[in-house]
């Protein structure tokens, strides 16, 4: 990730957190394309995992609903399948929704 990509979120985790275990909540980031949601998101989540593994909350369980463009759809996906900490539907995503599911591993 880049600087401002944990910037962003550091800010967005730091809402989560204070917001506090059990409050639902809807955060938005919207940019232009290729300015770092990707690597924002999963920031987030890497976060979020280290925190749960620290035992500070709660199992994270997120929904995230992503672009609706065929290829990025695609390149997000790929993306987040990298990461050891994130866990996703084991199928493609179709065009109407990409669903992830942050968790640790059972």
């Amino acid at each position: 990730t880049f600087k401002n990509q944990e910037k962003i979120g550091n800010r967005i985790f730091e809402m989560i957190k204070d917001a506090g275990p059990g409050v639902p909540l809807a955060i938005v980031l919207s940019a232009q394309m290729q300015t770092g949601k990707t690597g924002t998101l999963m920031h987030i989540c890497h976060r979020l995992y280290d925190d749960y593994e620290s035992g500070n909350t709660k199992k994270p369980n997120f929904l995230f609903i992503g672009p609706s463009d065929k290829v990025l759809k695609n390149q997000t996906f790929e993306r987040l399948q990298q990461s050891k900490k994130i866990f996703y539907l084991k199928r493609q995503p179709n065009l109407q929704e990409l669903v992830l599911l942050i968790m640790k591993k059972d």
